[in-house]
């Protein structure tokens, strides 16, 4: 199952038993460790409900130089290389096992926490503003428009207003106070804030509230 983005919260915090009951019927999940477990690209982990079986399926090891999994033993543990494709590997696992030792799950629960709170923020925000529009939102991803305050949505040009937004994202981006990803919500291009970088007290709040100039500019597109 992917889990790639979505994975940790579910696991570790409260409200989410539903679907923390869904993972644990899957015979293996995958998570990315560098969106919010925090650790540097490129780094990822999968979690098996049977590593003998995905052990069976990749290993090419011969038989003399298979290990027994006894991490105390003269064999010692599995190679890392057994569980997939790639045989020839750097040790990502170094960076990821750091950072679960430095936080713990204490840790995590706090600065995913504080991710799911920091988005929620934002979604306020943009509810409550006069010229933003919420498109769709989930987890710490919120996904919204710049739409011009006293103009009437039902006479807006969509096409027009794509191509703003496209402008107001640009001038973000190059801006460098900040960072956001544009995509699509049905039919519609969307600015999209990703929240799951603890360093930045407020990020994906501060286009909303300190970039005005570079949507009236892109106004005149």
């Amino acid at each position: 199952m992917d889990g790639a983005y979505g994975a940790p919260p579910i696991l570790l915090l409260d409200g989410y038993e539903t679907a923390r009951d869904g993972l644990a019927r899957a015979d293996s999940l995958a998570v990315d460790a560098h969106k919010w477990l925090y650790a540097p690209v490129d780094a990822g982990l999968v979690l098996l409900r049977d590593g003998a079986a995905a052990r069976d399926t990749f290993s090419l090891v011969p038989a003399y130089l298979r290990t027994d999994g006894d991490e105390d033993g003269p064999r010692g543990p599995v190679w890392f290389s057994e569980y997939g494709l790639e045989q020839t590997r750097p040790f990502r696992a170094l960076k990821v096992w750091m950072q679960l030792r430095h936080l713990g799950r204490d840790g995590y629960r706090r600065l995913i926490a504080a991710d799911l709170a920091t988005a929620a923020e934002l979604r306020r925000s943009v509810g409550a503003s006069a010229d933003f529009e919420l498109l769709a939102s989930g987890l710490s991803v919120v996904c919204f428009r710049h739409r011009p305050a006293g103009m009437d949505p039902g006479r807006l040009d969509p096409h027009w207003l794509d191509r703003h937004n496209q402008a107001v994202l640009k001038a973000v981006q190059l801006g460098g106070r900040a960072f956001l990803a544009g995509t699509t919500v049905d039919g519609a291009f969307a600015l999209r804030a990703c929240i799951v970088n603890r360093p930045d007290q407020r990020p994906g709040r501060e286009p909303a509230r300190r970039h005005p100039q570079p949507g009236r500019r892109a106004s005149r597109c």
